[in-house]
């Protein structure tokens, strides 16, 4: 496999103005397969600039009552409520500076600033005096600009950050702790990583309930797995079951691809090869290469079975 330093296809900019809902949601789903699943892309889309001038308009009326306590303080000659008025009044900006830092940076990525961003998300990520989830949002940026600019050392040490925060500061079952723990799950195994990918899939949660792309994202990291570690035995038994999920939902190709080699791995050349097609017609991109380029390797062979090669 891949040891995580090959170039990262970035998202897809399109034009979504005369397009149908479900053509849509299925543009949408593909932005988000193609990213880490800890990441939502649609985040970019935030205005940084309107985060802002709502923290400002909520920050205004703040200041406001606090300068108006200051004067009420200073003007009973009890300097003690003066102070802390004022300490607080003053400390109204640096707050706002800190929320709206994460969304300015989501900004410079979509802008092309990766160095700008990395520079503020590295920042907030390793400031104590953040609060948890910022700093946690922090490093699922971080790890996600990583997969896009190709960044093998820092996607695995932002993921393996965010997992390892994850599991000390945040137990909720919830579907950031499965986002979270997933991407690490698909870093390490596209690393080649196999006992530890193994033992990090094997703590994945169930997907959340009624998460189409959740359950999506554990069959691939099944099958991704398996196929790592050369081992299609992890999941024959599941390859008729998983086959209906994989055809509705997978839009981009890559699950489809490791379905196709899984078959083809279990001596079923002929359910393999329509898999194969399938994988080549929705990957428009050339994902599948760029990305998992073993994988594409063992698709292609499978138009040649004589050929086929081990890893």
């Amino acid at each position: 496999m891949s040891d995580g330093s090959s170039a990262i296809v970035g998202v897809e900019r399109v034009d979504l103005s005369c397009v149908s809902d479900g053509e849509l949601r299925q543009r949408g789903r593909a932005e988000c397969l193609r990213e880490l699943p800890a990441f939502d892309p649609r985040e970019l889309d935030v205005d940084a600039s309107a985060v802002r001038l709502l923290a400002h308009a909520s920050a205004i009326p703040m200041a406001l009552c606090g300068v108006l306590a200051v004067v009420a303080a200073v003007a009973g000659h009890d300097l003690v409520p003066a102070l802390v008025a004022a300490a607080i009044t003053a400390a109204l900006p640096l707050c706002l500076y800190a929320d709206t830092r994460v969304p300015h940076a989501l900004q410079n990525i979509r802008r092309g600033r990766h160095g700008a961003a990395q520079r503020a998300l590295a920042a907030v990520a390793c400031s104590q005096r953040q609060r948890p989830m910022t700093r946690q949002r922090a490093r699922v940026a971080l790890a996600a600009l990583a997969w896009r600019t190709g960044d093998g050392e820092a996607l695995l040490r932002w993921i393996a950050a965010a997992a390892d925060a994850e599991r000390e500061q945040f137990n909720a079952e919830t579907s950031q702790r499965f986002a979270i723990l997933a991407s690490e799950v698909l870093v390490t195994a596209r690393r080649g990583d196999v006992t530890r990918a193994t033992a990090l899939f094997s703590e994945l949660p169930h997907a959340p309930p009624g998460d189409a792309v959740a359950r999506l994202w554990r069959i691939h990291l099944a099958l991704l797995v398996a196929f790592v570690g050369d081992d299609v035995d992890r999941v024959r038994a599941e390859l008729d079951r998983w086959s209906d999920v994989v055809a509705e939902l997978d839009e981009v190709g890559a699950t489809s691809a490791l379905l196709a080699w899984a078959f083809f791995a279990s001596g079923r050349h002929a359910d393999a090869q329509p898999w194969a097609n399938r994988a080549r017609a929705r990957d428009g991109t050339d994902f599948i290469a760029r990305v998992y380029p073993v994988l594409a390797r063992a698709l292609a062979a499978i138009d040649r079975p004589g050929h086929w090669a081990r890893r």
